[in-house]
């Protein structure tokens, strides 16, 4: 019987090796990856906004532009296969 540890390993190699094997599933996976990241901005927006008191615009600028302009944008590429 292996350790926990040695499973979870295991388990994650198993599954990039399906994902990196299986291309429509690798685009279902950037995808969500996309999904979750624009979830992500959007709590990273409101907690700017009322940890630093700026307005929703400036907000919206200072978490928007490393995260829709440069991440989301890579994303998009990679799944276009442009990379």
């Amino acid at each position: 019987m292996t350790n926990p540890p040695e499973q979870m390993v295991e388990f994650s190699e198993n599954l990039m090796t399906i994902l990196t094997t299986d291309p429509p599933l690798a685009r279902i996976a950037g995808i969500v990856g996309i999904l979750f990241m624009i979830w992500s901005a959007n709590i990273w927006i409101f907690g700017m906004k009322y940890a630093r008191n700026l307005s929703t615009r400036d907000a919206v600028l200072t978490v928007g532009i490393p995260v829709g302009g440069l991440y989301i944008l890579y994303m998009l590429i990679t799944l276009a296969g442009w990379l």
